[in-house]
């Protein structure tokens, strides 16, 4: 998966900041009706991007990157699960 030619400028901002102190880097993804394995591949993508681009800068060993993800569902679950979406519109568990 590639990253938008968009944010690609992002990416180096990112990184410009990233080398001020030590930090952990939260990926966070809005879902919506994309299926939980394209979600994976597309966080895991852009994971292995800011990582390849950190070890890739002379000064990257000052620390290491920790990278934490979260996925937030817009509708409670993926659509994949539907069962569960269920369970949590009636207020169940």
């Amino acid at each position: 998966m590639e990253l938008r030619d968009i944010w690609r400028p992002r990416l180096d901002l990112l990184l410009t900041e990233l080398r001020n102190a030590p930090a952990v880097l939260r990926l966070s993804y809005l879902a919506d009706l994309e299926d939980r394995e394209l979600v994976e591949r597309r966080v895991s993508a852009l994971q292995k991007q800011i990582m390849d681009a950190w070890s890739a800068q002379p000064d990257c060993c000052l620390y290491e990157l920790v990278v934490e993800r979260e996925v937030f569902w817009r509708r409670g679950a993926s659509p994949d699960e539907p069962a569960r979406r269920a369970r949590n519109d009636r207020g169940g568990p």
